[in-house]
């Protein structure tokens, strides 16, 4: 016998090889994910990731308020970019800071921009500049909701920058995921190119309103160097710390080629086939065997709708749908919660079922759960400002293990069917949708 087999060798290197880079692949491509459900880890997870920021932060919101959670926030971010760490924040245009905030910020080098800042907003914009805007640009809103930190950790969800999103008391009900990157090949990657892309939009403006007097810089510094102190004394309490140590508990792992990341065009303006609306709704009119949507306002588009049909008159799949009563909405949203009674009624004739949650807290979540195996979660809110308007983006992840937490959170909520027989008749949704389309 040999004691060296060339094509023993050969054939046991076919072999082995292969298999070590599938290996090697799978384990390099595995991304960690995290469900934010509770509000106080949800809060926490950013602090955590901004406090241990590195090289950059890039983070973009519909709003940022200066309430304790809002100003807590801003204050981590500037405490960041004080000791180097490059802080690039992004607001939508509509949701403007007082320029004693946005001069904090800037003193402390964190670069803010508008999204689509409105003609009238206190930007040191002249009045003349502003009328060459134009105008139809302001139906084109910025409703991201994302924390990118190091390229490593990213935060994804609804819930914007304020204490109705994490305090106790706070009146939404909502949900986050946090990514955690295995290496470049990241899905985080994609979320860094297109923040890039839309950050550098020419639509995309910096803040100039920066005139603050040095009365109000020294209430806004005091502001929010006591929002700071308060964050650093809890940070290191130990009920915070074991929230914190939470993070790293019950999460999933995830290939590469298993998660992606929608979003809309990166000028905000969205293109009929493409964007997050087309690929969502592409991904739901590919159901086989079940589809459960968690839509804050439910409000078909007749796009929308037609899926919906289809889905119950091609392939009998059952879809249901999971809204906002009247009395879990405030009294300004009050009126999308009757019409959504109207459009569950009508889209009953196909046989799509409808759940309303209970009690006094607003159902904010923008989520779907496909087949039992594939998650959608994001800032989409499945009504006409997000298909047509807004510029959003979302998380799709294909793991029957998080599908099967998420159809968890799903069986959670306090909800009771609709009786469709018994809710209005009457609904808003293709004059809506005609109307929405119109020029502002």
């Amino acid at each position: 016998m040999k004691l060296f087999d060339l094509k023993f060798l050969k054939t046991t290197l076919k072999v082995i090889v292969p298999l070590l880079f599938m290996t090697a692949a799978s384990s390099q491509a595995a991304d960690t994910v995290k469900i934010l459900r509770e509000r106080m880890p949800a809060y926490w997870a950013r602090i955590d990731a901004v406090r241990n920021a590195r090289t950059r932060i890039s983070t973009s919101y519909y709003f940022i308020r200066t309430d304790r959670v809002g100003s807590t926030y801003l204050a981590e971010l500037a405490a960041a970019a004080h000791r180097g760490v490059k802080v690039e924040v992004l607001i939508d245009g509509m949701s403007p800071l007082d320029s004693g905030t946005l001069r904090y910020l800037d003193d402390a080098g964190v670069e803010l921009k508008f999204f689509h800042p409105a003609p009238f907003q206190k930007l040191g914009v002249p009045l003349i500049e502003a009328f060459k805007r134009p105008v139809r640009n302001l139906r084109y809103r910025m409703h991201d909701k994302l924390l990118l930190v190091d390229d490593q950790k990213g935060i994804f969800g609804g819930r914007n920058m304020a204490d109705d999103y994490f305090e106790e008391d706070g009146i939404f009900n909502d949900i986050d995921v946090m990514i955690t990157a295995a290496d470049e090949n990241s899905v985080l990657s994609d979320v860094r190119d297109y923040f890039d892309e839309v950050f550098s939009q020419p639509s995309v403006k910096k803040a100039r309103n920066l005139k603050a007097d040095d009365d109000e810089m020294e209430q806004t510094v005091q502001w929010f160097d006591e929002k700071l102190k308060n964050s650093d004394k809890d940070y290191s309490s130990e009920p915070i710390r074991a929230i914190l140590s939470t993070l790293t508990q019950d999460t999933d792992l995830i290939d590469r080629d298993n998660i992606r990341f929608l979003h809309d065009p990166a000028t905000g303006k969205k293109k009929h086939g493409a964007g997050i609306a087309h690929d969502l709704w592409s991904m739901i009119a590919a159901a086989n065997s079940s589809v459960k949507i968690i839509a804050p306002y439910l409000i078909f588009t007749p796009e929308t709708e037609k899926v919906v049909a289809q889905l119950r008159s091609d392939k009998n799949i059952p879809v249901e749908f999971m809204t906002n009563s009247v009395t879990s909405m405030d009294d300004e949203a009050g009126l999308i919660a009757a019409l959504s009674r109207g459009e569950i009624a009508r889209v009953a004739k196909y046989g799509v079922t409808a759940r309303e949650q209970l009690g006094e807290q607003t159902l904010h979540m923008k989520m779907a759960i496909i087949d039992g195996s594939r998650t959608y979660v994001g800032s989409y809110n499945f009504d006409p400002r997000s298909y047509y308007f807004n510029s959003e983006i979302g998380i799709v992840m294909d793991s029957p293990a998080i599908a099967n937490k998420f159809e968890a959170v799903y069986q959670s909520i306090d909800s009771i069917p609709v009786d469709s027989a018994a809710s209005p008749g009457f609904s808003f949704s293709r004059f809506k949708s005609s109307l929405i389309k119109r020029d502002l």
